[in-house]
Order: C-alpha cells, then structure tokens, then sequence
C-alpha cells in the first residue's frame, strides 16, 4: 500500500474512486516503457515537447500575421526612384542624382553638376575613338508632362557647348505634344522619359545593355522612345548568345563522357548544336560557337587539344563558376573572400 501511494504521489498511478482499482496514468505508463527499455538495452523515446500554452487574448495578442518586406534589388530601386523623383516637382534635384545614378549603373563615367549655367548631369561612354558625351537636364514635373515653357532651349544647347558633349537629352516624366517635341528637333535635343529609362536600367540588370547599344538614346531625337526596340533588340541577342554559350556547356560534358574519341571543334560543336527544333539552335552561326569556345578557353574551361579542337578542364558546373568568377569584379570577389574567412573563424571559435 505505502509503494502504491509513493507511485500516486509522483503522478505514475491514478485512485480510482471504486475501492481496490488502480490504473497507471500516461506518466506512469511512459515510465514504465522507459524502464523496460532500458531492461532490454533500448534506447528510451524522447521526451514529448510540452504543449504550446495558448496565446493571451486582448490588446497585446501577438497571433497577428507577421508582414515581411521585399528588399528590392540594386535595379528596381533605382528604377523606383527615377519614376518617384520624375513626378517630385518639389525637390527637383532628386532627379538629376536617380538620372546619375540610372546612369552610372549603366556604365556610363557620370558628374552630376548642376547648378546656375551648369548642366545637371554629365555622362560619357569611355569607349575610345567611339567614345560619346553626353549633357542630361532633369525635368520634374507633378503634373505628369513637360511642357515647351520648362525647357530653356538656348541654355541646354550652351551646356553642350561648354561640356563639349555629342548629345542633349532632356530627361521627365513625359512631354507634351506639339511645341516641346518641335524644339526638341530644332534643338538637336532627345527627350527621354524617366520611365523608359527605368526599363533600360531594369533590362539590364538581367540582360546588360553595351553603352554603345544606347547611342541611339540619344542620336535619334526628338523622342528616345523611338529607339527603345533597337535597344531591347540588342540585349536579346546577348540572351540568345548566352542561352548558346549554356547549351554548349551541356553537349560539350555529354560528348566528353559518351564519346571521348570525338575530336570537339568548333565545326562538330556546329553541327551538334544547330538543331531546327530549337529556336536559338536554328539561328546559330559557326562564328558563334568559335566565340563562345575562344571565352570559355580564356577562362580556362577549355584547353586547345589535338586535331584543331577542344578538352574539357572543367565540368560544365565548374565553368559556369568560372564564368561568373571571371565577370565580377575583384572588390566582390574580396568581399566575397572576407565574408567567407569571416564565418569560417565564427565557426571555429
């Protein structure tokens, strides 16, 4: 009887009310199952979690849904803060640094100046004997269009001369029709719209665009919108050309695996890849192909080999690595480097 009220006590055994009866509780049967385990030289369960205990009620429930913030990338924010400053006629500056900004993300060497008889933005493509400068006048308007009476014409004109630029571009919201578009050709002036811009900048942060692809930007006056396909046109070919340079990729580690004899020149790989069921196949040239071999050679994926062809020194995985490795700079490639080190020696400590 006292072994049996001990058991009740520690919760292993519940009185029933019917005199003479006893029953194990849950506790007590776990516990039972816990010795006979370790009896036969079993592992015992663990332990159950305990049972949540129900959130309070009132003013201070905490079972609201928990919202969480997009970060958006370096793309979208410049293009969401070009389409905000455009329609931002109270702090017109806001616009001539997101332009600046759009721009140098771009590629372009940029200045933003401003100031009384300065241009507000000052952009160059560093291309050599190509190279090309441009003068940018931020154009803010919350009324959603520019009219002729913002632009002073004359002073735009001046600040071409004085940066001595190859082009001016007016740079809002939108424009208006009739006398703003006819000073603008009479000027030699593209206006573009902060939102066209905004597209070039998201563009090309999946497909980048060659500063020389957005000459036209500017030298096909009076609206810059026009030349918006050539454009879009341009970065599409980098996407067929890359979509190419993957599918190699694949047949050059399928061809190496099953057919290792097979000399892989640029004339096979040709032949391999021009396939009339696959769009980027059919508009495949054999200057392409030799392109993209003489990259990946550069970048040491491939090695010249015997009979005027190519040897694998990578998988296909590690050449993609090597390709994103070869295409970032070396301050991220550093950074990349220090965050590793860094949680390497949080990990050991």
């Amino acid at each position: 009887m006292v072994a049996r009220n001990r058991l009740a006590d520690r919760g292993w055994l519940d009185r029933s009310e019917q005199r003479g009866w006893w029953a194990l509780t849950e506790a007590g049967l776990r516990e039972a199952e816990r010795r006979a385990n370790a009896a036969a030289g079993t592992p015992p369960a663990p332990a159950p979690l305990p049972e949540p205990e129900p959130a309070p009620s009132g003013e201070d429930d905490d079972s609201r849904p928990i919202v969480l913030a997009v970060v958006p990338g370096e793309a979208e924010r410049i293009a969401a803060a070009l389409i905000e400053a455009a329609r931002d006629s109270a702090h017109p500056d806001q616009l001539e640094r997101a332009v600046g900004e759009a721009l140098a993300f771009l590629g372009f060497e940029v200045e933003v100046i401003g100031g009384p008889g300065k241009t507000d933005v000052l952009a160059v493509a560093p291309l050599g004997a190509a190279s090309y400068r441009v003068v940018l006048d931020a154009k803010s308007t919350a009324s959603g269009a520019v009219a002729d009476a913002q632009i002073d014409w004359v002073a735009i004109r001046d600040h071409r001369d004085q940066e001595r630029a190859d082009y001016a571009c007016v740079v809002g919201p939108a424009f208006a029709e009739g006398r703003v578009r006819e000073r603008a050709a009479e000027f030699d002036t593209s206006l573009l719209t902060a939102d066209d811009l905004a597209r070039i900048v998201t563009l090309h942060s999946a497909t980048p665009v060659a500063l020389a692809e957005m000459r036209p930007l500017f030298e096909s006056g009076p609206l810059a919108g026009a030349a918006m396909s050539r454009v879009g046109a341009a970065a599409e070919e980098r996407a067929r050309r890359r979509r190419l340079m993957l599918k190699l990729l694949e047949h050059i580690e399928t061809l190496s695996n099953f057919r290792p004899e097979l000399v892989l020149s640029p004339e096979v790989l040709f032949g391999v890849v021009f396939d009339l069921s696959d769009p980027d196949g059919r508009e495949a040239t054999l200057d392409d192909i030799r392109g993209a071999l003489s990259l990946l050679s550069a970048i040491g994926a491939l090695a010249l080999a015997d009979g005027g062809g190519y040897a694998p020194q990578t998988s296909r995985r590690g050449a993609l690595r090597m390709l994103e490795a070869f295409g970032s700079s070396p301050d991220e490639r550093d950074d990349a480097a220090d965050d590793t080190g860094s949680a390497s020696r949080t990990d050991c400590a």
